[in-house]
């Protein structure tokens, strides 16, 4: 019986929480982000959920007008995704208490192990002068699931 759907912990190329091993790929330094992305589990009523955090760099902001997408490509070992597609514009993307915005994404575990997840992500990232815009930036986490 699967028990539990984890996040292993791992720095990547921008500042990630101890909790988990979300990275961005194929990012050059005059590509550099403006923003640092954290997956975290929740587990409630039985089910379980991936929490994907996008914090602005100090100064900068969400740009909520825009509509931005995410786009995961579905587990095929240990877990798997209901939903694949996610979009400020069907309201998937929640502001937080800070600056973050959440996306919560449904997994269901498929059979105890490891698997590293993929996707990209669209956003708009703004300070006071100027909003810049990322276009399939790849990411990627490891799902653990026990």
């Amino acid at each position: 019986m699967i028990k539990t759907l984890l996040l292993i912990p791992l720095l990547a190329f921008a500042t990630v929480s101890d909790l988990t091993d979300a990275k961005l790929n194929k990012v050059s330094d005059k590509d550099k982000l403006l923003f640092k992305i954290d997956a975290r589990t929740s587990t409630k009523d039985n089910s379980t959920e991936i929490k994907f955090f996008i914090t602005p760099d100090k100064g900068y902001k969400w740009g909520a007008d825009y509509n931005a997408k995410l786009t995961l490509n579905n587990g095929k070992k240990v877990v798997n995704f209901p939903k694949l597609k996610f979009s400020n514009k069907s309201g998937d993307f929640k502001p937080t208490s800070t600056s973050s915005v959440v996306v919560s994404i449904p997994a269901v575990g498929l059979r105890v192990g490891k698997e590293t997840i993929t996707g990209t992500l669209n956003c708009l990232i703004c300070n006071d002068v100027l909003c810049r815009p990322y276009r399939n930036v790849e990411i990627e986490f490891p799902v653990v699931v026990e």
